[in-house]
């Protein structure tokens, strides 16, 4: 466990993207990554985009998950694909893509436990 808590606020006040992709890895509270995610989209700084990436890769809590994806793909559009080369361009395109995947599967899975939910509360009883 981290010896400290991310102070998101004050990151956040003093625009210090670096430490805040820090505390996307910040493993003591999934609020930190989801304040810290939110943060970076305030400041919309492009520097985000990789740890933002890395950061979907490997988090667990589906909710923090869908707001790396939902961030990504609201920095890359505020932020203007069309100033990239091709390369890059073509790399960003991919997170896009990654992204979009990861809030459908999100949406999904969301929506087949919900729906298996109700099935279970329609069940009458067995005897």
């Amino acid at each position: 466990m981290p010896l400290f808590t991310p102070d998101v606020k004050r990151l956040n006040a003093n625009r210090d993207v670096m430490e805040l992709t820090k505390a996307l890895s910040y493993k003591g509270d999934p609020k930190v990554r989801a304040d810290a995610v939110r943060a970076l989209v305030e400041i919309g700084d492009f520097r985000a985009l990789n740890p933002l990436h890395e950061a979907l890769k490997e988090e667990e809590v589906p909710y923090v998950r869908y707001l790396y994806a939902e961030a990504l793909i609201k920095l890359i559009s505020t932020t203007g694909i069309n100033k990239l080369d091709g390369q890059e361009r073509d790399r960003v395109l991919s997170l896009v893509q990654t992204a979009k995947s990861t809030i459908e599967s999100l949406v999904k899975n969301r929506g087949a436990a919900h729906d298996s939910q109700l099935t279970s509360a329609k069940k009458p009883p067995t005897k």
